[in-house]
């Protein structure tokens, strides 16, 4: 088996498709027939694989190329369309994978368990971290860019790499650690956070029909990060509290609505784990970071209330 320098030399050379892990994991746990997945997967390499967000097919005909002849194709791309899974322009010949995959209308399958699937990720990230040790063969920087560059494509792998083994802050007083480590590690938290506040600010402009996040929402994001709530879960949080508000009638102007929720759901989830004595007395059992933190949301809310 290649060394994985060697495997992510290859994907430079001769190409690779860049799939983001919400569609890619959304073909694997759906119930599409085998025509209709031998489609998508088509379409998939025509579009992103061409650095395209569409497919250009001007012939039907062209979809006996994975197997789904001129009799069958116009009922499975109807179909995947009619399911908001698809997006066919018939004038331009273009198919493009709806990317809001929670619009999707298929079932999923039957022995589908998210929790199963999120810990076999979680044993394979951590088994290849460790049999690998990806970052420990960078030399310097400038592989550590390149590599993180490849990795960030798919940004849920990247975020969960870390957050299985989060960075810990070096101690002041140390005087062995390498300048080039500290470079390194620093490279990679910078990474992380930007693929965070990426993924966060997409799935705020799906919800909200395309507006953009403030510099101020970037920095209550980092917090998030850096309290180790995973994106997932700050993903989840948004979709269930603005699910609620929609409900309720009311309007989400601003990501200052999904602050609060993010926060206490975390430390709910986190407080079923606390003793009685720390759930009576919270704030004695902080970190001092958690309180840098609250500080910080505080600082943020009252700037934002000032502005407004």
């Amino acid at each position: 088996m290649d060394a994985p320098q060697n495997y992510l030399n290859k994907i430079k050379t001769n190409g690779f498709t860049a799939i983001s892990n919400s569609i890619y994991q959304q073909l694997i746990q759906r119930d599409f027939t085998k025509r209709q997945l031998s489609v998508l997967l088509m379409i998939l390499r025509l579009s992103y694989g061409c650095q395209r967000s569409n497919a250009y097919i001007p012939k039907l005909i062209s979809f006996e190329l994975c197997g789904v002849g001129k009799t069958n194709i116009t009922n499975v791309l109807n179909s995947l369309v009619k399911q908001k899974v698809l997006h066919w322009d018939k004038i331009e010949s273009t198919f493009a994978i709806n990317q809001n995959v929670q619009d999707w209308e298929i079932e999923v399958v039957s022995g589908w368990e998210s929790e199963v699937f999120q810990h076999l990720l979680r044993l394979n990230l951590k088994k290849g971290s460790q049999n690998n040790n990806q970052f420990e063969l960078l030399s310097n920087q400038n592989e550590n860019c390149e590599i993180i560059e490849i990795i960030t494509e798919n940004n849920e792998h990247l975020s969960n790499q870390l957050l299985e083994s989060p960075t810990k802050p070096y101690e002041s007083k140390r005087e062995d650690i390498p300048k080039e480590s500290i470079k390194e590690t620093n490279t990679e938290i910078a990474v992380y956070r930007a693929t965070s506040y990426e993924t966060v600010e997409r799935e705020y402009c799906s919800l909200h029909g395309k507006r953009s996040l403030s510099g101020k929402d970037r920095e209550v994001i980092e917090m998030f990060s850096l309290n180790g709530i995973p994106i997932n879960f700050i993903i989840q949080r948004m979709r269930e509290t603005y699910a609620k508000k929609i409900e309720r009638g009311e309007t989400v102007n601003s990501f200052a609505y999904y602050e609060r929720p993010i926060l206490d759901s975390w430390r709910t989830l986190n407080t079923t784990k606390a003793t009685p004595t720390m759930r009576e007395q919270p704030s004695r059992y902080q970190s001092r970071q958690e309180r840098q933190n609250e500080m910080l949301l505080l600082a943020i809310r009252e700037e934002l209330d000032d502005t407004e």
